[in-house]
């Protein structure tokens, strides 16, 4: 029995976190780590973006998920400007791109690229700004048009 005390314990232990953290209104799944978020605001479009620093989040981008909430998009930020390419490996829906200049203002965009599941990567289509970038939002498509987006436009937000 003695040999068991300390997994005793330790099952106490989390068991009472779990009980303390829901009287506290915690709920247990609350401790794991979800995407920093922050808001972005181009003019009237006004988004909660997850932000994408590290190489290996920027390589899986969108990839996998099934959609983006309503209101929801993806910020890339990046160690210097330079012209990021982009495109839409294992992403399920369509989006709209916006590079992002360091000053942030949009430099340039792409509207409504499209899902290419079935297409090997090798042969995947790649978005190309014609200007650098230190930013990259990836929205749902339909917002640039929707809220009438364009080069120049002063984006809003703090990472």
């Amino acid at each position: 029995m003695k040999q068991y005390l300390p997994l005793i314990g330790l099952f106490v232990v989390i068991v009472g976190l779990m009980i303390f953290g829901s009287a506290a209104g915690v709920a247990p799944w609350a401790f794991v780590k979800s995407p920093a978020q922050t808001s972005v605001t181009i003019g009237e479009l006004k988004i909660k973006a997850d932000i994408v620093k590290t190489e290996k989040e920027q390589q899986k981008g969108l990839g996998g998920r099934e959609k983006l909430a309503e209101d929801g998009g993806m910020l890339f930020v990046f160690d210097k400007e330079n012209k990021y390419n982009f495109w839409m490996k294992d992403v399920k829906f369509p989006i709209d791109i916006i590079w992002i200049s360091k000053e942030k203002k949009v430099v340039d965009f792409y509207q409504n690229a499209e899902v290419q599941l079935a297409v090997p990567d090798s042969q995947l289509r790649i978005y190309s700004p014609s200007s650098s970038a230190l930013y990259v939002l990836e929205v749902n498509a339909g917002e640039i048009e929707k809220y009438h987006i364009g080069v120049g436009n002063e984006v809003k937000f703090t990472i």
